[in-house]
């Protein structure tokens, strides 16, 4: 039987001295919804009495349970479920109240509502929440951190029978949970090895220390026992840094031989190539001849042999790396910005870029931004009145560099320069010819722009466009064979013009 409490009153206010008389009921609730927890209450009155000053008292006693049904009271699940051994768990989540009028409320979840779970060991768990008496749960993960490397103080110790030497070990990551080691020797007769690392030495010969992670994570130390330089130790492995490697026709690269063991008396190696018409060795370095394939073989003075294949391609021809940036003007004024933009064709894609200045009567450059970034544009602003040089050094995927130097005039006061340009000045009948207005100086920004064209025998000006346009550029395109008239006309902002003329042929 489920029972809820009627209150004859569900809010009142009173006022100190006040005296309200209340009552309560239990009633009797059917219900097949085992998850629903009921607060049960016996019927009685209850006088209110506020204290001295006025204060709010209202009785509420309408919520009765959260649900937990098959389908679950969570509105919205926390948004971590998952977590490693040690980590806070994370507040979030809300969940569905449901009152006994029938009414029902959003509550988020905070930190003192949680209980039940413990961070510090691993597997499933239910986190409990509680809210006003009632409970329901919700299930989360800790997982173990697990050891991704061991590390060992020594790879190779020389020891006299009788010795003692203290190896140490520990693990990455530093918060793994299980940091457990297992130390083993590969021969007890030689050398012996405790719990901790000690290591003893037993008898003449070679073994090998290994400490191992709980998830078999390891690491080794070669333990040389009585070990003298009188005795010819021979080598019992021979490995080559690479068994496969190819390479361009007329390029080399050296291989690396190693022996064990490492206090082998005798380490000559010979290198042999199988072809040598394919590629060539000499002392471990291999250069290309012709396309192919062949081996390369290490070999020791006692007959073990390492190898590593060889693949020999043509050479892939890689075009010229060209430097193509530019400056948007030569002469400034002190104060104003040049504008530097790099740009590249050619060589092995992706490009990137160096930015330098100095005084022309400097020889020390220094450096405008990173050095070889991929940024492709900087402005550079002189602080004094003088020449300076720019410089810009494109770098390519294959490490071709390509420099380029410009000259910018820095002066104190600089009058309106019309510095526009036309593209080609020589065309094929019906191929456009571009007009590009530029200015510095005078009394600066905004400038605008007007282009003009006539034929060269003719006295009237055509205008293109709108006259002193704020856009920088414009095109025509020769009607008939013959010489042309180019003018562009700039302003500055206190409405100075200057104009500048070219030439231009059609054929």
């Amino acid at each position: 039987m489920k029972y809820v409490i009627s209150l004859k009153r569900i809010g009142a206010i009173i006022l100190a001295g006040t005296v309200l008389l209340s009552s309560a009921t239990v009633l009797p609730v059917m219900t097949e919804d085992a998850g629903i927890k009921a607060a049960a209450a016996y019927s009685e009155e209850h006088l209110l009495k506020a204290p001295d000053g006025y204060k709010e008292i209202r009785t509420i006693s309408d919520l009765y349970a959260i649900r937990s049904d098959p389908s679950g009271n969570f509105i919205l699940m926390p948004s971590k479920l998952n977590y490693k051994i040690g980590e806070e768990i994370e507040v979030g989540g809300t969940i569905s109240v449901i009152y006994s009028n029938g009414n029902t409320n959003k509550v988020n979840i905070t930190k003192d509502m949680l209980s039940g779970y413990d961070m510090n060991s691993s597997g499933v768990q239910d986190v409990t929440v509680t809210y006003q008496g009632c409970e329901t749960t919700y299930e989360i993960t800790v997982s173990s951190i697990p050891v991704t490397k061991v590390n060992i103080s020594d790879s190779e110790i020389y020891l006299a029978t009788g010795e003692i030497y203290k190896l140490t070990a520990n693990v990455s990551p530093d918060n793994a949970t299980n940091k457990t080691l297992k130390w083993t020797t590969s021969d007890s007769s030689v050398a012996a090895v405790s719990s901790d690392g000690k290591v003893t030495a037993v008898g003449s010969g070679l073994a090998v220390i290994t400490v191992k992670s709980n998830n078999n994570k390891s690491a080794s130390c070669i333990v040389n026992v009585d070990w003298s330089d009188d005795d010819e130790i021979n080598p019992s492995a021979v490995s080559l840094n690479k068994t496969e490697l190819t390479l361009e026709k007329g390029k080399s690269e050296t291989l690396t031989a190693s022996i064990l063991p490492r206090n082998a008396t005798n380490t000559n190696i010979t290198w042999r190539s199988a072809n040598s018409k394919t590629a060539t060795v000499s002392n471990g370095k291999i250069t290309g001849v012709a396309s192919g394939t062949t081996t390369i073989f290490a070999i020791t003075d006692n007959g073990l042999t390492a190898s590593c294949k060889v693949t020999v391609k043509e050479a892939v021809p890689v075009s010229t790396l060209k430097n193509t940036s530019v400056i948007n003007s030569d002469i400034v004024q002190v104060g104003d910005k040049v504008r530097i933009s790099a740009s590249a064709n050619g060589g092995t894609a992706q490009y990137t870029y160096a930015y330098y200045y100095k005084r022309s009567t400097n020889s020390a450059w220094k450096t405008l931004g990173t050095e070889f970034g991929t940024n492709t544009s900087v402005a550079f602003a002189p602080t004094a009145e003088a020449d300076f040089d720019v410089k810009v050094i494109v770098k390519d995927s294959a490490g071709q560099t390509s420099e380029k130097l410009f000259t910018v005039q820095s002066v104190k006061e600089l009058e309106l320069t019309n510095v526009s340009v036309v593209g080609r000045q020589k065309v094929n009948l019906g191929t456009a010819i571009s007009m590009i207005g530029k200015a510095v100086g005078g009394s600066g920004e905004p400038y605008t722009y007007s282009f003009y064209f006539k034929r060269s025998a003719n006295t009237n000006w055509k205008l293109l466009g709108d006259k002193f346009q704020t856009t920088a550029s414009a095109r025509f395109k020769p009607t008939a064979t013959g010489t042309y008239d180019i003018r562009i006309d700039v302003k500055d902002s206190a409405g100075t013009i200057v104009k500048k003329f070219f030439t231009a042929e059609a054929k």
